[in-house]
């Protein structure tokens, strides 16, 4: 079970759009920001810079209570598509989701969606491994020379 602290602001909204996406269980606990109630010492302890949205996710990492605020760090933590795609490189990076049984779950389930499917589809033979020059365009010394 989620909890999302949320008020009415496009922000808050991300949230809200992503936990519906997701179908993960939540429930919303209004945090009235007209009124002062983001300073509150309750709050403070979920989101200690005061802003909207936040979430405690009642089962985190090892089943403890993880509180996570900023909506970009909150899409992050929910399976948003900003990290899948670098997720679907991990065999470049050394990398074995058999490692990580709960990315690798995660990855699967989103792998499955119909528009992630069709767009890895699309790429399936244009990614490519990393050779030596690549590698220093991308990482290395290459990306800091100026062209020209």
């Amino acid at each position: 079970m989620i909890d999302l602290y949320s008020e009415t602001t496009p922000n808050g909204q991300k949230i809200h759009i992503m936990l519906e996406e997701t179908g993960l269980d939540y429930r919303t606990l209004w945090v009235d920001i007209d009124r002062g109630e983001q300073f509150e010492p309750d709050f403070l302890k979920i989101s200690p810079n005061n802003k909207i949205p936040a979430i405690v996710d009642h089962d985190g990492p090892g089943g403890e209570l993880l509180s996570v605020f900023e909506s970009g760090a909150i899409l992050l933590y929910l399976a948003d598509m900003a990290i899948f795609p670098w997720c679907r490189l991990h065999e470049r990076q050394g990398q074995s989701l058999d490692d990580f049984p709960n990315v690798k779950s995660w990855f699967d389930r989103i792998a499955l969606r119909p528009a992630v499917a069709r767009d890895m589809e699309k790429l399936e033979d244009v990614v490519g491994e990393f050779d030596e020059e690549s590698w220093s365009a991308s990482f290395g010394t290459e990306q800091y020379k100026r062209r020209g």
